[in-house]
C-alpha cells in the first residue's frame, strides 16, 4: 500500500539488468484477450511474455497503481526427462537504492515421463523375469520348466498337462518418478 504507482520489469538475471534495459522484452508484446474484474468484460490489451529457457512470465513489464497489486504468471513447457533451474529478475524503476540490479530467484522444475523397463534387449530387463531362468535360445531348453529367451524374445511354460493351470509372475518396473497405467 503505498502512495506512488510502482514500474517493474523481469528479466533473465544471469544476463544482467543494464541488458534487459537496453531493449523490449522478447518476444514483442502479444494482444491477449483481458477480463477486467470490476466490469466482467473482455478487452484487448498488450501483454508482455518474456521466455526464459522454458519457462514463460507474463505480464514480463507493468505498473502497479497505488493500493494494488499484480499478478505474474510463470509457466513452463518441459520436454523430456530434465531439470529446468534458470535465474528470473524483478526490477522496480525508482527503488535503486533497496535493490540496485533488482531481485533475483529461481525458478525450478524437473519434468518427468512415465514408463516401465520394456527394451528386452537392456540387461535391465532381467528383472522382468526374475523368477524365471533367462536361456540364450529355445532350442535346448523346449521341454524344461519356464524360463524367457533373449534371442527368441519368447518367454516359455514349456511342457504344460493339460486342463492344468500353470501360472507365472512377471514383473513390471516404474524407474520413472510419476505413474504409469499399463493396459494388458
Amino acid at each position: 500500500s503505498g502512495c506512488f504507482e510502482l514500474k517493474y520489469r523481469m528479466y533473465k538475471y544471469n544476463d544482467g539488468l543494464a541488458k534487459a534495459l537496453e531493449a523490449p522484452p522478447e518476444p514483442e508484446p502479444t494482444k491477449k484477450k483481458v477480463t477486467d474484474k470490476k466490469n466482467k468484460k473482455g478487452h484487448e490489451s498488450e501483454v508482455s511474455e518474456l521466455m526464459i529457457g522454458n519457462f514463460a512470465v507474463s505480464p514480463a513489464l507493468g505498473v502497479i497503481p497505488p493500493d494494488s497489486s499484480a499478478f505474474i504468471s510463470v509457466s513452463i513447457t518441459p520436454d523430456g526427462n530434465a531439470v529446468f533451474d534458470e535465474n528470473l529478475g524483478i526490477y522496480f524503476e525508482d527503488q535503486n537504492d533497496a535493490a540496485p540490479t533488482g531481485i533475483s530467484f529461481k525458478l525450478e522444475a524437473e519434468s518427468c515421463i512415465p514408463g516401465i523397463v520394456a527394451d528386452l534387449d537392456n540387461p535391465e530387463s532381467d528383472s522382468i523375469f526374475e523368477e524365471q531362468q533367462i536361456v540364450p535360445r529355445l532350442d535346448a531348453f523346449r521341454k524344461l520348466g519356464h524360463f524367457y529367451s533373449r534371442e527368441d524374445r519368447c518367454f516359455s511354460f514349456g511342457l504344460a498337462l493339460s486342463g492344468r493351470k500353470q501360472q507365472e509372475r512377471l514383473r513390471l518396473t516404474n524407474p520413472n518418478k510419476v505413474p504409469a497405467t499399463v493396459n494388458v
